[in-house]
């Protein structure tokens, strides 16, 4: 955003979804730091907006509960998930389906369907997840997004999913040929998603 690229829309989800045929799960996200209070206390913690595809892809699964589904991403719904890479409880009991925690002043009540249980090493610390649609209203107030995360349909397509999605998005941001991309698709090897640069 500061260097005047745009983000990616939901139309470069949908087209990715749509064209891309060697890609199987596919989700926008974003981030930002807020105060999130839980339990009665709180601290500054990474806010993350994903769609449900995002646990597929990293393949995570909770520790109790539910992971939030296709219905909470289109109600916008109040729901979250707490993970911590460290295996740290947080402060305070966790009841799933009865803890809440709270990003700012936008998010009052949410409720936590689950506790997020084995998070890899790709977010040490704690992180709350929310569905991108509750993230993008109540949080930034725009849907686009500057990251998209997609699996391939096998790791020999890989590379190909990476072609197909740079082609896609090359068209939809009226790329002419020879100039140089304004975003950059990366495998998991380098530890970076699809981003908007």
């Amino acid at each position: 955003m500061t260097t005047g690229v745009p983000l990616f829309t939901m139309g470069d989800l949908d087209a990715i979804r749509r064209q891309a045929h060697d890609v199987a799960p596919v989700t926008a996200a974003g981030s930002r730091v807020e105060r999130v209070a839980y339990s009665g206390r709180n601290r500054a913690s990474a806010v993350g907006g994903v769609m449900p595809e995002y646990f597929e892809i990293r393949s995570w699964d909770v520790s109790s509960g539910r992971l939030y589904n296709q219905e909470d991403e289109r109600q916008g719904g109040s729901v979250c998930h707490r993970a911590d890479d460290r295996r740290r409880p947080l402060p305070g009991p966790e009841p799933a389906g009865k803890g809440h925690a709270r990003a700012g002043q936008d998010l009052p009540g949410h409720r936590s369907p689950g506790v997020e249980g084995r998070c890899g090493r790709h977010r040490p610390g704690c992180v709350v997840f929310l569905p991108y649609s509750t993230f993008t209203r109540r949080l930034v107030g725009s849907d686009r997004a500057p990251t998209i995360l997609a699996s391939a349909v096998s790791t020999d397509q890989i590379d190909e999913t990476k072609e197909q999605m740079t082609q896609i998005l090359r068209r939809r941001r009226h790329i002419a040929v020879g100039d140089d991309d304004n975003f950059s698709v990366r495998d998991r090897a380098t530890s970076r998603p699809c981003s908007s640069r």
